[in-house]
C-alpha cells in the first residue's frame, strides 16, 4: 500500500449542553399511547425541575425520573424520540469504507423474501439468510428490512451472523408510528454530518424524527455493523425481532444483506494511541466546548478506532458527544443517555465491538450505551456507541462538568 497518505490533521473535541425535547402528546387512542404520552410530559418535567435547586425541586424530580423509568420499563425499554421536521425524500446510496490499497473488494446481494408474521407481543421471530461462496473477510456489511408494523417503538431488531456475533438494529424506537422500518437500509455510513447540538438527527436510528407511514432511511443502527469486520461472511445469518409489548403486530416481509469482501485480510499496523489530557470546563448549558488531538504518522485508510473518555458530570442525560474526524466526518458516541446519573463517562472506553452477545429480547444491555443499566457514581464501560467508529474519528460533546481527558487506539491497513 502507499505510504503517502497521511492522517497528520487533529481530532477534536467538544461538549455541550442543551434540553432534552420530546415528540409531543400521541393520541390516547388506547393504553399503550396513552403510556407514552405519560413519558412525553414525564420528560418535559425533568429537564423543567434539573435545573431548580429547592429541596421541593429536587424531591418533584426524583419521583418524575422514578416514574419516566417505571414507565418505560413496563413498555421494555421506550423512551420518547426527537422531535423535528419530516425527513427529506430521495434517492438511498451504500456506501463502504474505502479499501486499502491491494485489496479488491466483491460486492454481492443476499435476500430472503419469504415473508414471516409478527404476532402481537410479546413475541419473538427470526428469518434467515445463507451466505455462500462470499470472500472470506467481510469488509462492509449493510442491512435493507421491509418490515410492517403498527407501533414501531415496541421492536426490538438484532443480526447475528454465522460466527455469533449479534449487533442490535434497533431498540424501542419510532415511537407510536407506523411502517417506517419498511424499506430502511441500515448503514454504518449513513450519516457523516450530524454534529451536536440538536434535537433531532435523521441519520440515527435513535434520534430520527419519525413520520408516520413514512420510511426511516437510510439509518445508522443502534450498533455498528463494524463489529462484524473480519469475520468470515459465509454461513448462516439471522434478523430477530421481539415485538415487546401486546396490542400492535405486523411483518417482516423481506430482508437482505450487501456484502463487501476481501479474499485475504489486511496487513495492519500496530495499535497507536494518542491522549490530550489538558482539562476543558464545560459551563452549565446551553453550551458547547471543544478539545483537539492531534494525530499524525499514521497511514490510510482506518481499519478500527477506540475511544477512551474521562467526561465528569453531575447530570449523564445532558450530554451529546461526538467525534470528528480531519477529513470532517462526525460519529456520534452519546445523546441524552444516562439519566441523572454523576459521572458515568468517566473512563469509559468506546468500542464498536463492546458488545458481541446482546440478544434480545431485554430491557437493559450493558454493552451499549443507549440500553445500558445506568448507576450513579459507577462507570459504564466499554460500551458500544450511538453511531459507528468504523466510520470515522474525532469528537464532539454536550455536558456540564468537565472533561478531563481524550485516549484514542488507533489501527491503520497498511498493505
Amino acid at each position: 500500500m502507499s505510504k503517502t497518505s497521511r492522517l497528520q490533521q487533529p481530532l477534536v473535541l467538544a461538549v455541550a449542553l442543551i434540553a432534552a425535547l420530546g415528540c409531543g402528546s400521541l393520541a390516547a387512542q388506547n393504553a399503550k399511547e396513552d403510556q407514552y404520552a405519560r413519558l412525553v410530559a414525564l420528560q418535559a418535567q425533568v429537564e423543567s425541575l434539573k435545573g431548580q435547586s429547592t429541596p421541593e425541586s429536587q424531591q418533584a424530580l426524583v419521583e418524575a425520573q422514578t416514574e419516566f423509568n417505571q414507565i418505560s420499563a413496563s413498555m421494555g425499554g421506550d423512551r420518547p424520540c426527537a422531535a423535528g421536521d419530516q425527513p427529506a425524500e430521495g434517492s438511498v446510496s451504500r456506501t463502504a469504507p474505502p479499501s486499502p490499497t491491494g485489496c479488491a473488494p466483491t460486492l454481492a446481494n443476499f435476500t430472503n423474501a419469504t415473508p414471516v408474521a409478527i404476532p402481537t407481543g410479546p413475541a419473538v421471530v427470526t428469518s434467515t439468510i445463507s451466505v455462500s461462496g462470499a470472500q472470506t473477510y467481510l469488509w462492509d456489511v449493510d442491512v435493507t428490512t421491509f418490515i410492517t408494523h403498527t407501533f414501531a417503538a415496541d421492536l426490538d431488531i438484532t443480526i447475528q451472523s454465522p460466527a455469533g456475533t449479534v449487533v442490535t438494529l434497533t431498540t424501542d424506537n419510532g415511537a407510536g408510528n407506523d411502517n417506517v422500518f419498511n424499506g430502511t437500509v441500515w448503514d454504518d455510513s449513513a450519516n457523516p454530518l450530524g454534529q451536536v447540538p440538536y434535537t433531532s438527527n435523521n441519520g440515527m436510528v435513535t434520534d430520527h424524527a419519525y413520520v408516520n407511514l413514512t420510511p426511516a432511511s437510510p439509518l445508522v443502527p443502534e450498533e455498528a455493523l463494524a463489529a462484524f469486520v473480519g469475520e468470515d461472511p459465509n454461513g448462516d445469518w439471522t434478523i430477530t425481532i421481539s415485538d415487546d409489548l401486546a396490542g400492535d403486530g405486523g411483518s417482516l416481509d423481506s430482508w437482505s444483506l450487501d456484502l463487501t469482501t476481501f479474499a485475504a485480510a489486511p496487513i495492519q499496523s500496530p495499535v497507536q494511541t494518542f491522549t490530550q489530557a489538558t482539562p476543558v470546563n464545560v459551563p452549565t448549558g446551553p453550551a458547547v466546548v471543544s478539545s483537539t488531538l492531534a494525530v499524525s504518522g499514521l497511514t490510510a485508510p482506518m481499519c478500527k478506532v477506540m475511544v477512551r473518555t474521562n467526561v465528569t458530570h453531575t447530570f449523564a442525560a445532558d450530554l451529546d458527544i461526538t467525534l470528528t474526524s480531519p477529513n470532517g466526518t462526525v460519529v456520534t458516541l452519546t445523546t441524552d443517555n444516562g439519566a441523572g446519573n454523576d459521572n458515568v463517562f468517566a473512563g469509559t472506553v468506546w468500542d464498536d465491538e463492546a458488545n458481541p452477545l446482546g440478544q434480545v429480547p431485554y430491557t437493559t444491555n450493558n454493552g451499549m450505551a443507549t440500553d445500558h443499566a445506568y448507576v450513579n457514581l459507577t462507570l459504564a464501560s466499554p460500551l458500544v456507541a450511538e453511531e459507528s467508529l468504523g466510520l470515522s474519528w474525532v469528537r464532539t460533546a454536550m455536558a456540564t462538568g468537565r472533561s478531563r481527558s481524550v485516549t484514542i487506539w488507533l489501527v491503520t491497513a497498511v498493505i
